[in-house]
């Protein structure tokens, strides 16, 4: 049952998450970029994950299991906060004022 909850979430999630990526753009080749640095990130996880578990035992960072966990999920909870940010800071988008039907 919980299964059945957390797949129908994740695809109320990851539905309209890669549909956006596709209608960021107009063109096909800056969809296919937009698309394929998103997929770069995404795989940049998967290479970073393995390296939490060499410092979550390792006695010398953290007491015990349950206290690396809490604090890395705090310390990558507030990564990803901040990199969330920064398109919506740096990245100048167009008006769409002009653009009324």
């Amino acid at each position: 049952m919980v299964s059945l909850i957390f797949y129908f979430g994740l695809t109320i999630f990851s539905v309209p998450y890669v549909a956006m990526g596709y209608e960021m753009s107009d063109d096909f080749h800056e969809r296919t970029n937009i698309m394929a640095v998103a997929q770069w990130i995404g795989q940049w996880a998967w290479v970073i994950a393995p390296w939490f578990w060499v410092i979550m035992y390792d006695p010398d960072w953290f007491a015990s299991g349950e206290v690396a966990t809490r604090s890395l999920a705090a310390w990558v909870g507030v990564i990803c906060m901040v990199l969330a940010m920064v398109p919506a800071l740096f990245i100048k988008s167009k008006s769409t004022l002009e653009r009324r039907l």
